[in-house]
C-alpha cells in the first residue's frame, strides 16, 4: 500500500506518514489545538471550508480504481498543527473524486495556514496523493471579508496538489466561508409564531383540498391596510405538522440570517409565512369537538388574480426516500415507480397540477380510449388527469401554459389599441418567468450548504383572465406573474451550523439530493428559456406553417393522419387537401380550411405584430378507431381530430408549435380557432433578461443550446443541458449586466431591470421626460421581486 515513490515523510504531528486504514463508517475525530480558548479570544474571524472535488493526474493504485478522501488541517504561526476535518471516502472516485464536504468551523488568527491533503484508501496503509497549502489571510481576502463581516462566501477556487518532492499531482476545488468571530444565538426548535386571531373575520370557511390531504381555509383581513383582504390563506396544521417546523425555521432565518445570510435570496422564493392562528370554523366543529382550529397563515397565491393559470411542478428525479421524514418503505417504493414512468426520471421534474387549463388541454380526455370521463367516478377522472399531466415533457407543459389562442370572435383591432393582446400578456409573463427562474437557479448555487428538499414544488403562473390597459404598462403583467417554491412536507431546511454537525456520509446524502433538486430547477429554467426563444424571440421573418392533422389517443401515441405546408403570408379563406400517411393514402380525401392575416400592434409594444392563423374546419376525417374498423365493439365511429400548427422561420432558427382543441368522434370538425405567430419588435429580449441576472448567462453560446422541441434529439439535448449547467456554474460569482443592458420599453417608456447579483439590491431604469434616466433601488429582497413604491436615488445623463 505505498505509492511509486514510497510513502512520503510529511511533517504531521497527528497523522504519521501513510495513514493507517481507519473505519470508513464514521469520520476521524476532530483534533483541537492546545490553548484553543485563547485562540478564540484572538481570532480574526471564523472559517468554514467546503471541499468540493479533486482532479488527479496520477494514479496511486496499480490494480484497481482509487478510493480517495481528503483531510483538512490548520497550522498556526507557532508551528502547531491539528486536523480539523476529514471527508468521506469516495469509493471508485479514482482520478475525479467528489466530496462536497463542509468542515467544522475553526477560529483563525494571523499567520495561520490551511493544509489540505488527498489520500487514497487502501487495505493496510493509505497512499498520499498530494497536498495543497494556502494562507488563511488569502482565503479571507478571496471571501472579501473583514473582522466586522457577519458572513462572506468566496468563489470556488482550485489549488494545486503536490507531493513532497514538488511533483504536481492535480488540483483540489475549495470554497471559503468566513463569519464573524461572535457566536450568534440559535433559534429554538419549539418556537411557535402566533398570529392574532382578531386580525381576521370569523368564522373561517373551508376551501377544499389542494394536492394532498391538507384542507385550506379562506382568511379575510378585517383591516387590510394597503394589502388585499384575502392576502392570506390558512392551512390545517393538523395535516401539516411535517411543514410546520420548516416554516418556523425559515421565518427565524429570514429575521436573523447571521451566517446563513446567503440563503435569504433562495428563501425569498418561498411563500411568505406569518405564523399560526387559532380560529373558529364555519358550519361545524374542529377536531375532537373543538370549535376552533389551528391554521398555518401563509400568503395566498391567488389573491388579486382574475384567473390564475398555475402550474404545480414537483422537482427532483427522486421524490421519496424510505425512512426520511416518516416515509414508509412501501410509500417510497410506490413513489419510485411513479418517478420512473413519469417525466421526473426523464427531465428531473413532473407536472402535478394545472389550474385554469386552456381549452386545448381541457379537451384532452385522458380516458377517451376506454369510454371517456363522463361515465367515470370523479376520483377516477382526477387520477387519470394527474397521470396525463405527470407524463408531459417540459416542452409540452410550457406550450399549454403559454397557450392563449382565442376563438374567432375574440378581441378586435379596436380593443388591441387600448389593451394588451393575449399574446403580449403571454410574452411578458414568459419573460418574467425566465428572469425569476434564472435568479432561482443561481440562488440554489449560492446556498452555503446543500439541502434535502424531497418532493417540494415550484409554482409558475400568470393572470390569464385579465388584459391590462396599455397605460398600465408591462408591470401590470409582471406584478401578477408567479414563481414560488413550496410544499415542504418531506424537506429539511439545512443551515451551516447543522451541516457542520453532520457526519461525512450525511453531508454526502444532502449533496446528492441537492444535486437532484438543482438538476430539476436547471432543466425547468432551460425549458422556459427555449420556450421564450422559439415563441417570442424571432424579430425576423416567419417563412411557413405546417398544419398537421392527428387523431388523439389517450392511451398511446397520437395517430398521424396527414399534413400540408403553406407559406406564411396574407391568405384568404382557403381549403387545402392533406398529404396523407402511407397507410391512409388513397383511402380518404380530407381537407383543412384556414386563413392567414397580419395584425400590427401599437407602437411601443414589445411585439411588432403577429400573423393570425385561423383554423376554421376540417372535412372527411377518416375512421381511425381500430376496434371499430375490425368490427368489434366501439362507441366511437370516427376520428378524434386535432391540428398541430408549426411555424418555421426563414433561417430555420425558430420553430413555434401550437395545437387546436380535440373534437371527439367527428368526421367534419368545426374549430374556428385563431393562433398568433408573434414577431418581436427587436432582438435580444431573452439575452436582456439573462444578462440582468448575470452577464455570462446571455452569451451566444448559451443561447445556441436552446433547440426547438419539434426536432430535438436525445443525445443533443443531453449535450445542451450539460453546456447550460456549465454556464450557470460559471455565473455564480458574476455581477449583473450594466444599465446599458435593459429589458426594453415594456410598453411604458424605456425601462429595464438590473439586478446587482449576489447583493440582493436591484435597480429600475426609467426614462424621464427630459431625456435623462432615473435609477430606482430597493432594499434587500428576493432578486425576482419588484419594489413598490420606488424611490429615485440617481439620475444618469444621456442614453449611455
Amino acid at each position: 500500500g505505498s505509492n511509486s515513490k514510497g510513502a512520503p515523510h510529511v511533517a504531521q504531528p497527528l497523522l504519521p506518514s501513510g495513514h493507517a486504514a481507519a473505519e470508513e463508517a464514521k469520520p476521524a475525530p476532530v483534533s483541537r489545538p492546545a490553548g484553543e480558548d485563547a485562540r478564540r479570544g484572538e481570532a480574526l474571524c471564523v472559517l468554514v471550508l467546503r471541499i468540493f472535488k479533486a482532479t488527479l493526474t496520477k494514479n496511486f493504485d496499480a490494480i484497481t480504481k482509487m478510493d480517495p478522501y481528503a483531510t483538512v488541517s490548520f497550522r498556526a504561526a507557532d508551528g502547531s498543527r491539528w486536523e480539523a476535518s476529514r471527508t468521506r471516502v469516495d469509493r471508485g472516485g479514482h482520478m475525479s473524486p467528489e466530496w462536497d464536504h463542509t468542515c467544522c468551523k475553526q477560529p483563525f488568527c494571523k499567520g495561520d495556514t490551511v493544509e489540505i491533503e488527498v489520500w487514497e484508501k487502501d487495505m493496510v496503509f493509505d497512499d498520499f496523493c498530494g497536498k495543497a497549502c494556502v494562507p488563511v489571510e488569502e482565503l479571507m481576502s478571496e471571501a472579501k471579508a473583514s473582522a466586522s463581516t457577519t458572513f462572506a462566501a468566496g468563489n470556488v477556487i482550485e489549488l494545486p496538489l503536490k507531493l513532497e518532492d514538488g511533483e504536481h499531482t492535480g488540483t483540489i476545488s475549495i470554497q471559503a466561508l468566513v463569519m464573524s468571530a461572535e457566536e450568534e444565538k440559535g433559534h429554538s426548535d419549539d418556537t411557535v409564531t402566533s398570529v392574532d386571531p382578531a386580525l381576521f373575520h370569523t368564522p373561517v370557511a373551508r376551501l377544499g383540498v389542494s394536492g394532498g390531504t391538507a384542507p385550506f381555509f379562506d382568511l379575510r383581513l378585517k383591516q387590510p391596510s394597503g394589502t388585499l383582504e384575502n392576502h392570506f390563506i390558512g392551512k390545517d396544521l393538523s395535516h401539516a405538522h411535517d411543514e410546520f417546523s420548516f416554516y418556523e425555521e425559515m421565518l427565524a432565518l429570514k429575521k436573523h440570517p447571521g451566517k446563513d445570510v446567503a440563503m435569504v435570496d433562495l428563501l425569498g422564493f418561498a411563500l411568505d409565512y406569518a405564523g399560526v392562528a387559532r380560529l373558529p370554523v364555519q358550519g361545524g366543529k374542529g377536531r375532537g369537538g373543538d370549535p376552533n382550529i389551528d391554521l398555518l397563515v401563509m400568503r395566498n397565491m391567488r389573491a388579486g388574480f382574475t384567473e390564475l393559470r398555475l402550474l404545480d411542478i414537483k422537482i427532483g428525479q427522486v421524490t421519496a426516500q424510505a425512512g426520511w421524514q416518516g416515509k414508509s418503505r412501501l410509500g417510497a417504493l410506490r413513489n419510485s415507480v411513479v418517478d420512473g414512468i413519469t417525466n421526473s426520471q426523464a427531465e428531473g421534474f413532473r407536472l402535478e397540477g394545472f389550474d385554469h387549463r386552456p381549452p386545448g388541454l381541457a379537451s384532452m380526455d385522458p380516458l377517451l380510449d376506454v369510454g371517456g370521463c363522463e361515465k367515470r367516478k370523479e376520483k377516477t377522472v382526477k387520477k387519470a388527469n394527474r397521470v396525463m399531466l405527470q407524463r408531459f415533457s417540459g416542452a409540452e407543459m410550457l406550450a399549454h401554459f403559454l397557450d392563449v389562442h382565442q376563438p374567432s370572435n375574440g378581441l378586435g383591432e379596436a380593443d388591441v389599441s387600448s389593451v394588451f393582446s393575449p399574446i403580449e400578456v403571454a410574452e411578458i409573463a414568459c419573460h418574467e418567468v425566465v428572469f425569476r427562474l434564472a435568479n432561482l437557479a443561481l440562488a440554489c448555487r449560492r446556498s452555503p450548504v446543500p439541502h434535502k428538499w424531497i418532493g417540494s414544488s415550484v409554482a409558475l403562473g400568470f393572470d390569464a383572465g385579465r388584459l391590462p390597459r396599455r397605460t398600465e404598462g408591462a408591470k401590470a403583467v409582471r406584478k401578477f406573474t408567479v414563481v414560488n417554491i413550496f410544499d415542504w412536507g418531506r424537506s429539511e431546511l439545512n443551515t451551516l451550523e447543522k451541516h457542520m454537525r453532520l457526519s461525512a456520509d450525511d453531508q454526502h446524502d444532502r449533496s446528492k439530493f441537492w444535486k437532484f433538486y438543482m438538476g430539476g430547477i436547471d432543466r425547468l429554467f432551460w425549458e422556459a428559456c427555449r420556450a421564450y426563444k422559439h415563441m417570442f424571440g424571432n424579430a425576423g421573418e416567419w417563412k411557413e406553417i405546417t398544419l398537421t392533422l392527428y387523431d388523439f389517443d389517450s392511451m398511446s401515441r397520437n395517430d398521424f393522419i396527414g399534413k400540408v405546408t403553406v407559406p406564411l403570408q396574407e391568405t384568404p379563406e382557403t381549403t387545402e387537401t392533406l398529404t396523407f400517411s402511407s397507410r391512409l393514402a388513397g383511402t380518404t380525401h380530407c381537407s383543412i380550411t384556414y386563413s392567414v392575416a397580419w395584425r400590427p400592434l401599437p407602437k411601443g409594444s414589445r411585439l411588432k405584430g403577429s400573423w393570425r392563423v385561423s383554423i376554421f374546419r376540417g372535412s372527411n376525417m377518416p375512421d381511425m378507431d381500430v376496434m371499430h374498423r375490425l368490427g368489434l365493439f366501439s362507441s366511437r365511429k370516427q376520428a378524434d381530430p386535432f391540428i398541430e400548427v408549426v411555424a418555421t422561420s426563414a433561417t430555420r432558427s425558430f420553430q413555434l408549435r401550437q395545437c387546436t382543441t380535440v373534437k371527439v368522434d367527428c368526421a367534419d370538425p368545426e374549430w374556428n380557432e385563431v393562433f398568433d405567430i408573434p414577431v418581436a419588435t427587436r432582438e435580444g429580449e431573452l439575452q436582456g433578461a439573462l444578462k440582468a441576472v448575470a452577464k455570462g448567462l446571455g452569451s451566444t453560446e448559451a443561447l445556441e443550446a436552446l433547440p426547438a422541441d419539434c426536432d430535438s434529439q436525445r443525445h443533443r439535448i443531453d449535450e445542451d443541458i450539460a453546456l447550460w449547467k456549465a454556464h450557470l456554474d460559471s455565473c455564480i460569482g458574476m455581477e449583473a449586466a450594466t444599465p446599458n443592458h435593459l429589458f426594453g420599453d415594456d410598453g411604458d417608456d424605456s425601462r429595464g431591470w438590473v439586478d446587482d447579483s449576489g447583493k440582493g439590491t436591484g435597480f429600475f431604469i426609467e426614462e424621464a421626460n427630459n431625456g435623462q434616466y432615473v435609477a430606482s433601488c430597493h432594499a434587500s429582497e428576493a432578486a425576482a421581486r419588484r419594489p413598490e413604491p420606488r424611490t429615485p436615488v440617481a439620475v444618469v445623463e444621456g442614453r449611455g
